[in-house]
């Protein structure tokens, strides 16, 4: 359903290395993690919890989906990853794997007689 923009228009990359993590599918336009949980996630509550704080702390909006959900629900989980993507979309701009640019400098960082 995430592949080939097929859902909104939207780009999702799989397995995608955000810093010290990868994800199984990232959002880069709305800054949007999906996380699939299957039976290998089973007691690692914690552990999921503090990988989630992690990515938020990063700017990172996390959806966990369960498995059984994605096979029972599968429209009810389209639509909830699509209201993440245009929530975050509305409210909050997606963090920027680039360093900010500083305004005025060329890009080679070369002083031109402009920006002097």
């Amino acid at each position: 359903m995430l592949r080939n923009r097929r859902l909104g228009g939207h780009k999702f990359r799989r397995q995608a290395p955000l810093g010290p993590f990868t994800v199984d599918f990232y959002c880069p336009q709305a800054g949007l993690v999906i996380e699939l949980d299957g039976t290998s996630h089973d007691g690692q509550g914690r552990q999921d919890a503090r990988r989630d704080a992690a990515l938020g702390d990063m700017g990172f909006e996390v959806l966990r989906v369960t498995n059984s959900d994605l096979a029972s629900v599968p429209d009810g989980v389209r639509q909830a990853i699509l209201n993440a993507v245009t929530r975050r979309l509305k409210t909050d701009p997606p963090p920027s794997p680039l360093p900010p640019s500083r305004e005025g400098e060329p890009e080679d960082g070369k002083t031109t007689q402009q920006s002097r």
